[in-house]
């Protein structure tokens, strides 16, 4: 399966990022099903000191 966030340009994959926003909790109160159906990419960033 294709990664969708990496088949995007950077131009898109930015435009993504900017559309990110946390989810209340209210919002699993049916489990993951709000998210089925949906493109989902996870962002992790690490930081060492």
């Amino acid at each position: 399966m294709a990664n969708y966030f990496n088949t995007l340009n950077l131009r898109q994959q930015l435009a993504q990022l900017g559309k990110c926003r946390f989810m209340a909790r209210d919002e699993f109160a049916d489990g993951a099903s709000y998210l089925q159906g949906k493109k989902v990419v996870i962002v992790a960033v690490a930081h060492r000191v």
